[in-house]
C-alpha cells in the first residue's frame, strides 16, 4: 500500500517501512508537512509556466512569443520537478508567486495592461493560456516528456518516479537540519516488495 498526500497524491513507498526510517525524524517534524511540501513541488511546472509566460507577455507584447515562453517553461519547470529539489524554488514559485491568487491577480494586471496598450489578442491568449496552465491541461506535456524522462532516470539511477525522490529529498533535508540521519539503504529490507 503506497502513502498518499492530504490532497490525494501517491507515493509508491511502503508506508510500514517509511515509517521505521523516518522515526527520528517524526518527534520534529509532522509527516503530513512533508507530504503537504510534495504536493507544492508538484505545482512548479504550472507556477513557472505562469510567471514567465506574462513576463513575456508584458515585455513583448507578442503572442508568439508568450506562447513559446509558456510551453519552453513548462518544460523546463517539468524537467527541474523531475530531477531535483529545490526548498527554495519550492517556497518561492509553487508556494508564493505561483500560487493561485498571486497568478490570478498578475495575469489580470498584466491582461489590462496590454488592453491599454491595444494588444487585445496577446491578453486573450495570456488568460486563456493561463487558465488552461492552472486547471491542469498543460499536463499533457508530461506525457509527452515520459519517453525521455524515464530512460534518464533509469541511467541517472534515480527514484522511479520524482514524487519517491522528492519526498526522500524532504525528509533528508529535514532530518540534516536536526542532525540526524535517516538510513534509506534498509528501505529494500523493511519494505514488503513483490
Amino acid at each position: 500500500m503506497p502513502l498518499y498526500t492530504p490532497h490525494g497524491l501517491k507515493i509508491r513507498l511502503d508506508p510500514d517501512a517509511v515509517a521505521e526510517i523516518v522515526q527520528p525524524l517524526a518527534s520534529c517534524h509532522d509527516i503530513n508537512d512533508i507530504l503537504l511540501d510534495v504536493e507544492l513541488w508538484e505545482g512548479l511546472p504550472e507556477g513557472l509556466t505562469t510567471l514567465s509566460a506574462s513576463a513575456i507577455a508584458l515585455l513583448t507584447g507578442s503572442v508568439g512569443l508568450t506562447l513559446a515562453a509558456g510551453f519552453a517553461s513548462y518544460v523546463i519547470g517539468s524537467f527541474i520537478r523531475g530531477f531535483t529539489y529545490s526548498d527554495f524554488l519550492r517556497r518561492i514559485i509553487p508556494l508564493f508567486l505561483g500560487a493561485w491568487p498571486i497568478t490570478l491577480l498578475q495575469t489580470v494586471g498584466v491582461a489590462v495592461y496590454l488592453i491599454v496598450y491595444g494588444s487585445y489578442a496577446t491578453a486573450v491568449v495570456l488568460c486563456i493560456f493561463n487558465a488552461v496552465t492552472y486547471f491542469g491541461a498543460m499536463d499533457i506535456i508530461d506525457l509527452l516528456l515520459i519517453p525521455i524522462r524515464v530512460p534518464l532516470r533509469r541511467i541517472l539511477q534515480l527514484a522511479p518516479t520524482h514524487q519517491e525522490g522528492v519526498f526522500i529529498a524532504i525528509c533528508n533535508r529535514r532530518a540534516a537540519s536536526h542532525s540526524l540521519t535517516l538510513d534509506w539503504e534498509k528501505y529494500s529490507h523493511l519494505a514488503h516488495l513483490p
